[in-house]
């Protein structure tokens, strides 16, 4: 695996906790800016852009299949305020996540008797 993908994979691997750009790059012992360039040139996207759709990804798993509340949710998926989290949420899905589980929560169907 080349270098970028070893990023890429480390921060697949640990978006829920607090995940700085400053502190992956001291992980692998560059610059900022140095690992800002690889995000950009391997995916075409900023660094937080990357880390808000793992993020965003894995809440909405969340939000369809457990009773979490949102708040729990919210930092489960590495966010350290509801705010932030339904602000961002709303950007990438276009709705919040209320309703979004509204509309994906898993509906049990019970046989007639």
């Amino acid at each position: 695996m080349d270098f970028s993908g070893k990023v890429l994979s480390y921060v697949a691997e640990h978006f829920t906790e607090d995940l700085t750009l400053s502190r992956v790059a001291s992980h692998f012992g560059i610059g900022k800016s140095a690992l800002s360039r690889i995000f950009s040139n391997t995916l075409g996207i900023h660094y937080t852009q990357y880390l808000n759709s793992l993020r965003v990804n894995y809440s909405q798993h969340l939000l369809a299949v457990t009773d979490l509340n949102i708040l729990e949710i919210a930092l489960e998926s590495g966010y350290h305020n509801q705010q932030t989290y339904n602000r961002i949420f709303k950007e990438i899905c276009g709705c919040t996540p209320k309703e979004f589980r509204r509309k994906n929560l898993k509906k049990t169907v019970f046989p007639f008797c």
